[in-house]
């Protein structure tokens, strides 16, 4: 009910808000351009590299990006920093964004789509970290390609290994020490 016999109408997707006091609102994630510039993005990539594909093979492929980019959306949404669009305006942040379309189109059936799509949000959110970007396109390239069971493998493998560092550390005998100042000992 409006305050004082007021009407109200959205469309489109728009949403009103009513408030009797101060309100503030926080802009996390994409505005709805970035997310048109997205699904461009997304588009432009289905047409330029699944043409050779089988038409099976590419209605796979087709939902396997939907999935990717409704993660994607979703995690920008989530993301604690607000995401620039200007990321996507250079090239290294549009081939992180097609090797994950890539990625996740060939092997969603393995993929863990949604770290895909958290890995992708974190790399177009360090914009002023060099080496996170660089480590987070190796991420970004090699992640849709293991399965979670390749990922818990890792996850054990780096567990045993600091376990086994530490039981040696544990059990090396311990340094004699021997005093050489003056005192009383």
């Amino acid at each position: 009910m409006m305050l004082g016999g007021q009407a109200q109408a959205v469309s489109d997707g728009s949403t009103a808000i009513q408030s009797s006091g101060p309100l503030t609102i926080h802009n996390h994630g994409f505005s709805a351009a970035q997310v048109g510039e997205v699904s461009t993005l997304v588009d432009l990539f289905l047409k330029a590299q699944l043409p050779a594909f089988e038409a099976r093979a590419q209605k796979i492929a087709e939902e396997n990006s939907a999935k990717l980019l409704e993660a994607f959306i979703a995690h920008a949404a989530k993301s604690a920093i607000p995401l620039s669009g200007d990321e996507f305006s250079k090239p290294a942040g549009q081939a992180a964004f097609h090797s994950a379309l890539a990625g996740v189109a060939l092997h969603a059936d393995n993929a863990d789509i949604d770290m895909v799509a958290a890995a992708l949000v974190r790399r177009l959110d360090s914009a002023n970290e060099p080496l996170l970007k660089l480590v987070l396109d190796s991420v970004i390239a090699v992640l849709p390609k293991l399965s979670a069971g390749h990922i818990s493998f890792l996850g054990l493998v780096h567990y045993l290994k600091k376990a086994n560092d530490f039981e040696r550390r544990k059990t090396r005998e311990p340094r004699s020490v021997r005093w050489v100042g003056h005192g009383p000992f």
